[in-house]
């Protein structure tokens, strides 16, 4: 299966043109590279991988195996004094001042609910950003995806075999106007996708691993 870089609708091989090495995505009309398509959908083997920085892998249920991934996203180098500014300026504008003669102002009050979600929302992703980490724990045909802090975050789970299809593919998400590439895992359950955010090298990583033990499966 591949899909269009541009807009992430699936193209039929009846669409592609091997020897001129052209793919057409009729759902857009773009022209592809499918030599640069089927790169994209292979997974390197694992065991010829070299682990970047921020991964450990790990034993667990017996013959199953988990993947660590800690490492601090640069971004927190701005996003913590941004919020500390932005939300420690407007919570104590907002709630610190009626703390403070005693008073409660319930037009206030609402006016600052946005400002306040925001700061926490802000505030998770610097925790994230600084003590988040990323696991993914295969075993006996089942798989979970866990991204947060410590105990606290998103978990998925996934069924897997030998036949499941692991590939790193450009998603309809955009950064910089340019698709995003993020994991896909097709197959023992539905489809399956994540990894927005990661480099490259951190998601051929990931994918790598998932699909060396599902092939032990």
């Amino acid at each position: 299966m591949y899909k269009c870089p541009g807009c992430d609708s699936e193209i039929n091989l009846d669409d592609v043109n091997v020897s001129a090495d052209i793919a057409l995505c009729r759902a857009c009309g773009q022209t592809n590279s499918f030599a640069e398509m089927s790169e994209e959908s292979q997974v390197a083997d694992f065991k010829d991988l070299q682990m970047p920085k921020g991964f450990r892998v790990e034993p667990d249920f017996g013959d199953g195996k988990s993947l660590v991934y800690k490492k601090m996203s640069p971004i927190a180098l701005f996003l913590i004094p941004f919020t500390a500014v932005w939300g420690g300026f407007s919570m104590w504008g907002i709630y610190g001042t009626q703390i403070m003669k005693g008073e409660f102002n319930l037009t206030m009050s609402l006016f600052g609910l946005p400002f306040l979600f925001g700061t926490i929302l802000l505030s998770s992703i610097c925790l994230f950003s600084l003590f988040g980490k990323r696991l993914i724990t295969m075993g006996n045909g089942r798989g979970t995806i866990f991204s947060g802090v410590g105990p606290i975050g998103w978990k998925r789970r996934f069924l897997y075999q030998k036949s499941t299809k692991v590939s790193v593919e450009y998603s309809a998400v955009r950064q910089n106007n340019r698709p995003v590439k993020i994991i896909y895992i097709r197959g023992g359950s539905k489809e399956l996708k994540f990894g927005w955010g990661l480099k490259n090298e951190a998601l051929e990583y990931i994918a790598a691993f998932i699909k060396n033990e599902a092939n032990k499966n």
